[in-house]
């Protein structure tokens, strides 16, 4: 799509005073539409000159310029950051790989922060990222947000499977290194504490943390208490949790204790017993042998074993609540909130037919699904049953009569699991 034709000029300019004047005339027009229609017309032109940047870039590359040159075009006529230069430049490498990611850029069809993360990808995988149209389909058919997480993934999937303990390991350790703990003040006049490190330590601090916040959410009123009394929103019940744990302050309102998280990994019992494949976290990333070994040495394992149809543990009618090892089954296959992808410290055991309705729903593991509070609160209050279609992709349609339980409490408080994701195993 060349430039000029969607900016519907008649010819192409020979001279950026030219080119100047018609983008003039384009940003005159476009503050003289209505404000939907302009901000409309304002993404797409985005789109438009973000593909072109990445075309320009990659053919900077095409004609031997590398990439450090194209961050420094990336930093010419304004003001910008090391990282955002950088960024634009593996834009363009990701182009000069694969061209059609920039008509895809040009079209919608696939956004910045989407291109950007299969970019990532292709950066560490010699471009081969950018080329699979498998990678590209799903990041397409996943919300922006969850494009990072794909591309990671992928990328430590397709790295040679000889190095790629390896290859975890040198990350780690690059992470380790550069692991740094700052104080600073925020453009909205609060105070901040940045902790950078390596994935694992993360992840461990973060499910700590979940984990003492759903305490606080309980003691502050739970399912009892509608979300909008609530005294505190999430991210404060976090920071309270985390104010809590560094400092041991207000040891009542967590039992006088720290509680304890949890770290999901998966690998084949086969593999394990023998002595090869590797282990990987929930979004697919390679675990470091280092951690592995760490786990494994001072950690509290807890198996899942799966039948030949991928499922655990069916308990038919004699249990309402799902078990916490039922539990660490849907974790183990769902990897978090079903619906929105979120992560599994936030989410809970749904019924995908409630246990009181007239159908009789069953705590059996092919009929539950880990939904996050939020999706969990949409569900029932808007009586509405959860189902896997014909392609296993989880979809939402009105409930039937019976799949609707009898009148009474609020449906989440009657029916839904109340038992949520069990932090009290360390490592599984």
């Amino acid at each position: 799509m060349a430039l000029a034709e969607g900016l519907s000029l008649t010819s192409e300019p020979e001279t950026g005073d030219d080119l100047d004047l018609a983008m003039g005339e384009v940003v005159a027009g476009v503050r003289s539409l209505p404000v939907a229609e302009a901000a409309l017309r304002i993404a797409r032109y985005q789109n438009w000159l973000l593909a072109a940047e990445a075309e320009t870039y990659a053919r900077n590359k095409a004609e031997g310029g590398s990439d450090r040159d194209n961050e420094n075009l990336a930093g010419q006529g304004r003001p910008t950051t090391k990282s955002e230069s950088k960024k634009r430049a593996k834009r363009g490498a990701a182009v000069d790989a694969n061209p059609d990611l920039a008509s895809d850029l040009a079209t919608g069809e696939l956004g910045a922060e989407q291109v950007d993360a299969i970019a990532d990808a292709a950066a560490k995988t010699d471009g081969e990222a950018a080329k699979s149209t498998e990678l590209i389909e799903e990041v397409k058919n996943s919300a922006p947000e969850d494009a990072k997480k794909i591309a990671k993934r992928w990328a430590d999937e397709h790295n040679n499977p000889d190095d790629g303990g390896d290859a975890a390991d040198q990350r780690r350790a690059r992470q380790r290194r550069m692991r740094e703990a700052s104080r600073f003040d925020t453009k909205d006049g609060c105070a901040a504490i940045l902790l950078k490190g390596d994935d694992e330590s993360i992840d461990e601090i973060w499910s700590d943390l979940s984990a003492m916040s759903k305490k606080l959410w309980k003691k502050d009123g739970g399912r009892d208490l509608a979300r909008n009394r609530h005294p505190r929103s999430r991210k404060q019940r976090l920071f309270d949790a985390a104010h809590q744990a560094l400092t041991r302050a207000g040891g009542g309102t967590s039992g006088g204790s720290m509680t304890v998280g949890h770290v999901h990994m998966w690998v084949e019992l086969g593999d394990f017993l023998a002595g090869r494949g590797q282990a990987t976290f929930a979004d697919g990333s390679i675990v470091p042998k280092a951690v592995l070994d760490r786990y494994m040495c001072t950690g509290t394992i807890a198996a899942t074993v799966f039948d030949k149809n991928g499922e655990v543990l069916h308990h038919g009618r004699e249990h309402r609540y799902a078990t916490p090892a039922q539990i660490r089954g849907l974790i183990a296959r769902d990897k978090g909130c079903v619906r929105c992808r979120a992560d599994v410290s936030e989410c809970e055991a749904h019924h995908l037919i409630p246990w009181s309705a007239p159908a009789e729903g069953e705590t059996n593991i092919e009929q539950l699904a880990l939904v996050c509070m939020d999706c969990h609160h949409f569900i029932h209050d808007t009586n509405q049953t959860l189902y896997r279609n014909a392609k296993g992709l989880w979809c939402l349609r009105p409930a039937t009569a019976d799949e609707t339980p009898p009148r009474g409490r609020p449906q989440h408080e009657h029916h839904a699991p109340s038992r949520r994701v069990d932090h009290g195993v360390r490592h599984e």
